[in-house]
């Protein structure tokens, strides 16, 4: 039976983890549970073998029915747990498009989406990380009532508060998936430097470490981004080197993979820190 119950963990794992976001931990969770279950099974099973006492082998039927009964409710409960979050999550991902569209209607490019707060996140980063917060500046404008409760203007907003932003810093670390944000920056950086100074050499040399830091499999900090997005990042990043693009289409080179791991933040973390204590600590700070 505890072979039985492994086979039935792996088909479900099989099943649905490939489908399933990288910093996705309940998969591993659902694993370990199922294989600490089997082996508390087996070890039952073999004292019942050795046990004579009718109430000792009552008593340890008893535990391995209840064993039996919890490896195989883990194996049904996780999947189904991931199938209906995956299914209210796809209501933030129509409104997150959406606003997408109508930023783009109004001809404001996905690089050019708030790049100016995720710029200020980029320059108190380094302070967040020495110990040093300092006070957001004023903006001057108010945000649009359609814009408040909506996903993608919710994270800017965190990213543009020193408090918020170093509180999701911490949540994302706990979370093990610090390296969405740090590859949103870097994509930031990129686009900021070659603004500055826009030259081949440059394109090719930060690319190289984007793709070095975040995109090759095995990376340090390798983001989940999809074989299509790399692919036409790649083709681009060629297409410019060997002369066939404009050097122009490398200020957009990156803006489907920065579109898709904000996305990904956004489905996958945005609602569990808004609840956390972190997020309601970071926006009692004054």
């Amino acid at each position: 039976m505890p072979v039985i119950q492994i086979c039935i963990s792996q088909i479900f794992l099989l099943w649905y983890a490939p489908r399933a976001p990288k910093d996705n931990f309940y998969i591993k969770i659902q694993f370990y549970i199922v294989t600490a279950i089997s082996l508390a099974n087996v070890i039952v099973t073999l004292a019942l073998s050795i046990v004579r006492s009718p109430g000792m082998m009552r008593n340890f039927f008893l535990s391995t029915t209840i064993i039996q009964f919890l490896a195989v409710f883990i194996d049904l409960a996780v999947p189904l747990w991931f199938i209906l979050t995956n299914k209210r999550y796809a209501v933030m991902v129509t409104k997150y498009r959406r606003y997408r569209s109508s930023k783009n209607s109004k001809g404001v490019t996905s690089g050019e989406l708030d790049s100016k707060s995720v710029a200020q996140s980029l320059m108190r980063s380094t302070q967040v990380t020495s110990g040093e917060i300092i006070s957001s500046t004023e903006t001057g404008s108010k945000p649009e009532h359609s814009q408040v409760g909506n996903p993608t203007y919710n994270l800017h907003c965190i990213l543009e508060k020193p408090s918020t932003y170093a509180a999701f810093c911490t949540f994302l670390s706990r979370e093990f998936c610090m390296e969405s944000l740090l590859f949103l920056e870097a994509v930031q950086k990129y686009k900021n430097e070659i603004k500055e100074n826009f030259n081949l050499a440059l394109v090719k040399s930060l690319s190289d470490k984007i793709r070095v830091d975040f995109i090759e499999p095995g990376a340090i900090n390798e983001v989940n981004l999809p074989k299509k997005i790399t692919s036409k990042v790649d083709d681009t990043l060629k297409g410019i080197t060997e002369g066939n693009i404009p050097l122009e289409k490398a200020k957009k080179m990156y803006d489907h993979a920065e579109e898709h791991i904000e996305e990904m933040l956004i489905l996958n973390h945005l609602r569990k820190f808004q609840a956390s204590a972190l997020y309601r600590n970071a926006n009692a700070v004054v």
